[in-house]
């Protein structure tokens, strides 16, 4: 028996209104799963937790001093900007960085409703229990929400819109804007975005460039130009690198007593780790004990940046990589259910049937993203790296008709999907007794 008869057999048997009854249930749990991690993330969550206090001593920063004096000392300027208004009303540093990634959040939620229309219910539960999921770039206090915010509408401006018109433009050179002043890290997104183009326009056979194409490169340098004028008074000051926040600045979490980079603990957390089944999984170590660690092997030769840990110690990189893809297929499950796991099987199906739309060049670009990922960072990839791609990811498999070519496949994986899903929350709630911060 092939899996097409299996899945025929499966819905002959399981009636439409169960099926309903699933989206329905799937669809409370959500909402209510999104609401409390809003609840648990916005009021009830310690003050100052993780990379919230950087966010925190930054806008008091910013609010006393200035944005010159803050844009020449470093910070990360549309987070800045947006919190430093909410304070005037509020007078809470903490909670005005996390009501500001909290409007960030519901302006993409508003974008992909209006915009992308994905408002059905099955597709409404994937998207909550997701951004739910992902609450610490989402809605925690720091500026990853107003990062993805940007970058997220940005991509689907750029390979969703049935046509490139002014507003098309404007917005995607307003959000540019946002993403390339948010975090350095936009360099490794837009690498990975430019891989995936030009291996899905090889596979088309197209090589040279549309006027779409053009539209969007213009955009990016825009954006880069005004970031540019908005970094004046770091130049004037001899100080020729963008202004960004110290979360990316060498020093873990802010620590100056520290003689440790975030490269060094990560290889180190994940060097010990490794002497244990190929250390898969393995969790960070507590930042003391690696430097400890660090200490009593003088000989032990450290990464100090991401480029060294790729140009010196390639050994290490082609151990971790397969290592870390199935840890992030493990992951995924948390966040999307089995919907990273499928991506070789309908990217195979899409080739074999020359089905190269936009939704093609999604798969394309959240593979490779994974692997850019994969051979980039030296311990386990974290779900906060990934969470845009998993979102580009779940918008396209729930938006591709195409896929229906599958005979059955999406009616099957959709409601499997869903009760997985509300397995997740279940189990997450009752362990966490419903709110984490309690």
């Amino acid at each position: 028996m092939n899996y097409k008869k299996l899945i025929a057999i499966i819905f002959e048997r399981v009636s439409p209104q169960f099926l309903k009854q699933i989206e329905n249930f799937s669809l409370i749990l959500c909402v209510f799963y999104f609401l409390i991690r809003f609840i648990d993330r916005l009021f009830l969550s310690f003050k100052g937790i993780g990379d919230e206090i950087i966010f925190i001593n930054e806008l008091k920063y910013f609010i006393e001093y200035g944005y010159s004096n803050a844009v020449i000392e470093g910070t990360s300027i549309p987070i800045m900007m947006i919190s430093s208004f909410i304070y005037k009303f509020i007078s809470d540093y903490s909670l005005a960085l996390r009501i500001s990634s909290c409007i960030c959040t519901f302006i993409l939620i508003v974008y992909l409703f209006y915009k992308i229309k994905f408002t059905n219910k099955g597709n409404i539960s994937h998207l909550l229990f997701l951004l739910g999921t992902a609450s610490t770039a989402t809605l925690g206090g720091q500026n990853d929400s107003i990062f993805f915010m940007g970058m997220l509408i940005f991509y689907f401006e750029a390979t969703m819109s049935d046509s490139i018109k002014k507003k098309n433009i404007i917005l995607m050179s307003f959000c540019s804007l946002i993403m390339i002043m948010s975090r350095p890290l936009i360099i490794i997104f837009i690498l990975i975005f430019f891989v995936g183009f030009l291996l899905y326009r090889m596979i088309k056979k197209e090589i040279l460039f549309n006027s779409r194409n053009k539209y969007v490169l213009a955009s990016i340098a825009l954006g880069f130009l005004i970031t540019m004028i908005a970094n004046i008074p770091r130049f004037s000051s001899n100080d020729y690198t963008l202004s960004y926040s110290g979360k990316t600045k060498t020093k873990p979490l802010g620590r100056h007593d520290t003689n440790l980079t975030w490269v060094e603990w990560f290889y180190i957390s994940q060097y010990i780790g490794n002497n244990n089944k190929f250390g898969f999984l393995h969790p960070l170590m507590n930042l003391d004990k690696a430097e400890q660690y660090k200490m009593n092997h003088p000989k032990m030769k450290t990464p100090k940046t991401f480029f060294e840990y790729l140009t010196q110690h390639k050994k290490s990189v082609l151990k971790r990589v397969p290592v870390s893809l199935v840890e992030i297929s493990y992951y995924s499950i948390r966040s999307v259910g089995f919907l990273f796991l499928l991506i070789p099987f309908i990217i195979y199906f899409k080739l074999k049937r020359k089905a190269y739309d936009e939704y093609f060049l999604s798969y394309l670009t959240v593979l490779i993203g994974a692997i850019a990922w994969a051979i980039l960072w030296p311990t386990t990839v974290r779900s906060i790296h990934m969470y845009p791609l998993y979102l580009i990811l779940t918008i396209s498999f729930l938006k591709d008709e195409e896929i229906s070519f599958i005979n059955g496949f999406k009616n099957f994986i959709i409601p499997t999907n869903l009760i997985l899903i509300n397995a997740i929350i279940i189990w997450s709630m009752w362990k966490e007794k419903l709110f984490y911060s309690v």
